[in-house]
């Protein structure tokens, strides 16, 4: 450029500020006109300096397009500065155009130009968002050729670059190189670690880095330590993780949130750990922290694990009172809960208590405990109507299967309930096969058909009902077993001496032989 140009430049430069600029721009977007074509006309872009300006005016309004439009028209010009170069970064990177910041970068070198840090960090941001972590170390590795001193923004972006499930070992190996660049990590840089280092199955990694940034005097967030929590549940130990959560506890400049409690519940819930599953329960209501429904639940489970059926009342009335969202999961739990107690009105209570004020919330296990209770009371006649009850509305599907066609068993499946409740299936069952044997022998007005009635045209098949696997000690049922409760109704119904057989495998079972079947429908027909 000839010497009088420059100066005549020089001097008109002098007579632009970045005010004048801003000014511009601001007028010829509320005038609806074309900014770059203003400032053209007005001569504001006079040097090097007023360019630059000019490009960090549009980026602070977020004018991207403008920036590279400008860029392009004064090419050549005044661009050959890495500051112009940084603007058009910053431009194509907001604009989500990774691969232009890429091209950038590159042309910048070709130009003659070296990138600063700030170009560096663009370009490191655009990996962290496409998670290219290899992209990240090649790019650290032209820094260091390029003698450029990343800063902690140039770390946290390399850390944010690492996929969490895979690459948590180059999250400990960048940690490092900030150590010996003594580039001390902010916040971020730390929560982008923690995540990483939450899959990894070394969980004491994990706590040196939490260590590590308590000493340096940064207060985790909630995600950090949700991060920090998964990491420690990582390890083969139990009661690591339950201790590391007792010590957060007693750190009072922590908050912790219903997602650490229910993280430490669950872990406590999976290895059975149920009064402790208590004590965080107690410390979560002490602090005022309201728990999910799942975690109630999980609650609720500890109470009838522990026997603590009482617990478990007084905490489903205060999940009411708080207007916690209760699944039927809560209500079966308690239910179980004043079951194995005993408590069987309590049990009748609640169940008549739901039925009333929410009766979508019923379902067939629930109903079952009130047939056990009612039964445990002696009032066998309304266990069956509940029984029946549920069915008609739909609270379960009925328990036994059959075949119309064939020689294959007729199924009955009692598994899961109690003896009380699986002896009113068994006689339900019974009494349904007695009353299509009279429908039948009525309408054909022949008893023999009535005997055979829904096995036509073979003999009745077997019934087999389907027990718990616990029920037997050798090859005979013991006291208050599943399976003792279905030999009694059998017995009570078909008569002392009928031929039922026990067996256990494939499964644990009680059958009644076809023949004996219609012996006592033809008996019952008649």
């Amino acid at each position: 450029m000839p010497v009088e140009l420059e100066e005549l430049e020089q001097e008109a430069a002098q007579e632009v500020s970045t005010e004048d600029l801003l000014a511009a721009i601001k007028e010829a977007r509320s005038q609806q006109r074309d900014v770059i074509e203003v400032l053209q006309e007005r001569n504001l872009i006079v040097s090097d300096e007023l360019f630059v300006q000019a490009l960090q005016a549009f980026r602070l309004l977020k004018m991207y397009d403008e920036v590279l439009t400008l860029f392009t028209i004064f090419e050549g010009i005044y661009t050959d500065q890495v500051a112009a170069y940084a603007e058009r970064l910053c431009a194509c990177e907001a604009l989500s155009r990774a691969s232009s910041v890429f091209a950038v970068f590159e042309s910048m070198r070709a130009v003659g130009l070296q990138p600063d840090l700030r170009c560096f960090n663009i370009v490191l941001k655009v990996h962290a968002h496409n998670k290219s972590w290899k992209g990240t170390m090649r790019l650290l590795e032209e820094m260091k050729t390029d003698e450029i001193q990343p800063d902690v923004q140039s770390f946290d972006y390399a850390l944010s670059s690492c996929p969490t499930r895979k690459n948590w070992d180059v999250t400990l190996r960048l940690l490092q190189t900030m150590r010996l660049m003594e580039v001390r990590p902010n916040l971020s840089c730390y929560r982008s670690a923690m995540h990483a280092l939450s899959y990894s199955p070394k969980w004491d990694d994990a706590l040196k880095v939490y260590n590590e940034m308590r000493e340096s005097g940064f207060v985790p967030d909630e995600d950090i330590l949700r991060y920090f929590l998964r990491a420690c549940f990582n390890s083969p130990f139990e009661n690591d993780a339950i201790k590391v959560f007792k010590e957060l506890e007693t750190d009072s400049t922590l908050i912790l949130t219903q997602v650490h409690f229910d993280m430490a519940i669950n872990i406590c819930e999976a290895s059975g750990q149920w009064m402790e599953v208590l004590a965080l329960a107690s410390s979560m209501g002490a602090r005022g922290v309201s728990p999910h429904s799942a975690t109630c639940n999980v609650v609720l489970k500890a109470c009838v694990e522990l026997g603590k059926w009482e617990v478990a009342l007084k905490l489903l009335e205060t999940m009411e009172r708080d207007g916690t969202d209760l699944d039927p999961f809560a209500y079966s739990t308690v239910l179980v809960a004043c079951g194995r107690a005993e408590q069987w009105d309590e049990v009748l209570r609640l169940y008549n208590e739901l039925k009333e004020r929410a009766p979508g919330l019923l379902e067939l296990d629930m109903a079952f405990q009130a047939i056990t209770a009612l039964c445990q009371l002696g009032r066998a006649g309304d266990a069956m109507l509940l029984y029946r009850e549920g069915l008609q509305k739909g609270l379960g599907k009925r328990l036994w299967q059959r075949r119309r066609l064939g020689s294959d068993p007729v199924i009955l499946d009692a598994r899961g309930l109690s003896p009380d409740s699986a002896g009113i299936a068994v006689r339900a069952a019974l009494e349904d096969f007695v009353q299509e044997a009279d429908g039948v022998a009525v309408s054909s007005g022949n008893a023999r058909l009535g005997a055979l009635a829904g096995f036509l045209p073979t003999e009745p098949s077997d019934i087999v009902v389907a027990v718990d696997d616990e029920s037997f000690e050798g090859e005979m049922p013991h006291a208050d077993s599943t399976a003792t409760g279905v030999l009694d109704v059998i017995k009570e119904m078909m008569g002392p001496d009928v031929k039922v057989q026990c067996a256990r495998n494939p499964f644990a079972s009680v059958k009644i032989p076809g023949a004996e079947l219609q012996a006592f429908l033809a008996q019952r027909v008649k």
